[in-house]
């Protein structure tokens, strides 16, 4: 067992005794170890860029109210599960198009979908209350199909590249 962060002077690991959603964990990280890196990465410009727990919780909070405002109430079923989301996305913008029942209606949402972003989309699903539901781009328009009804996925979050608005397009007349 090797304890996290005990050469950090900017983190504070959340208490092991209560249980914590994912969402959870980047709330604590953010009040409790606000400055400390959540991603680093490097720009070609910039060097090496940091974006701290506070600024990827805030991020994360933003991506919720989104996806609640461009998909609705994500509350939980009589049964105690809660409504996928998926997400079908490479680069550039993303839409959301709803997929049950299947319309062609799509929503602009963000501008660029690296990991930070698609991280911060799923975690945002999450503490919306969904089930973020990443979908792989390499499938077929079938297997996508049959992905987003096996789990009954309310909406999807598509990019707007050609491939992956074609993908999304052909999905959806297959579950018609």
């Amino acid at each position: 067992r090797t304890p996290q962060g005990t050469h950090s002077n900017t983190w504070t690991a959340p208490p092991l005794d209560e249980p914590r959603t994912i969402p959870g964990l980047f709330e604590f990280s953010a009040k409790h170890s606000q400055d400390h890196p959540a991603f680093i990465y490097s720009d070609l410009a910039r060097g090496v860029c940091a974006v701290s727990t506070r600024e990827v919780y805030l991020a994360i909070r933003q991506a919720a109210r989104i996806v609640t405002e461009r998909v609705g109430s994500l509350s939980p079923a009589a049964d105690g599960s809660r409504p996928a989301v998926g997400i079908l996305a490479v680069s550039g913008r993303l839409h959301i198009c709803r997929t049950s029942p299947c319309s062609a209606e799509i929503y602009s949402y963000m501008n660029a979908i690296d990991t930070i972003s698609y991280v911060t989309l799923m975690v945002g699903i999450m503490l919306a209350g969904g089930v973020a539901f990443p979908i792989s781009t390499r499938n077929s328009s079938a297997a996508v199909a049959n992905l987003l009804t096996a789990v009954s996925a309310g909406a999807v979050f598509v990019s707007q590249d050609g491939g992956m608005q074609k993908l999304i397009t052909e999905a959806e007349k297959e579950m018609e």
